[in-house]
């Protein structure tokens, strides 16, 4: 039963798009079927070994502001138990996913979840209702009417795809949708094409 599913709405700012992204930022939002677990949220800065203009521009995060962070391996038991035991959901999830899967690797921990990534739901959904296909976050923020107040903030982001997969789901969920077909219409089929840093 869908209500009872554990999802964790997770987003990372990056340093930038490619295999060799540091992780600068990361933020988990529980979710318990279509609640999200505010109480429950984590989000912390994470101090790289590098940093560039080009990120800067994006997010924000500057040298300044990760100079007392923690580094991952000092925060990855966390983070990884606070993924473990969850469906992680998220838009263009498997770069979040990848990036994580390395950083884990040296921690000598295996990192493989399951995933939902909540573009291909929404193109799922109009593919149904014969709307228009969409290809990025900034799109979704806007079908829905979320407050974009204040993007590329993990916090925010996850925080936003959360909100976003809560009435995916709850739309899904009126047609009686199971698990395993939420997880076969939620895997990206195509490579990874990246619309933004993060």
């Amino acid at each position: 039963m869908l209500s009872k599913i554990r999802f964790n709405a997770l987003d990372i700012e990056t340093t930038s798009l490619d295999k060799n992204a540091e992780i600068l930022s990361i933020a988990i939002v529980p979710m318990l079927g279509t609640r999200i677990l505010i109480r429950d949220c984590y989000s912390t800065f994470i101090k790289s070994k590098r940093i560039n203009a080009k990120s800067i521009k994006i997010h924000g995060i500057d040298i300044k502001t990760i100079e007392s962070a923690p580094r991952f391996e000092e925060v990855s038991e966390i983070i990884f138990k606070k993924l473990e035991n969850g469906i992680v959901v998220g838009c263009d999830i498997e770069f979040d996913v990848s990036i994580l899967k390395k950083y884990f690797s040296n921690q000598d921990l295996k990192f493989d979840p399951r995933r939902i990534d909540i573009l291909q739901i929404e193109r799922y959904i109009r593919r149904k209702t014969a709307g228009r296909n969409i290809n990025t976050f900034d799109e979704l923020i806007r079908i829905y009417r979320l407050d974009d107040f204040y993007r590329h903030s993990a916090l925010v982001d996850a925080y936003y795809s959360a909100q976003i997969f809560q009435l995916q789901l709850k739309r899904l969920m009126l047609h009686g949708i199971s698990l395993e077909e939420l997880l076969r219409i939620g895997k990206r089929r195509e490579d990874f094409i990246p619309f933004y840093i993060g």
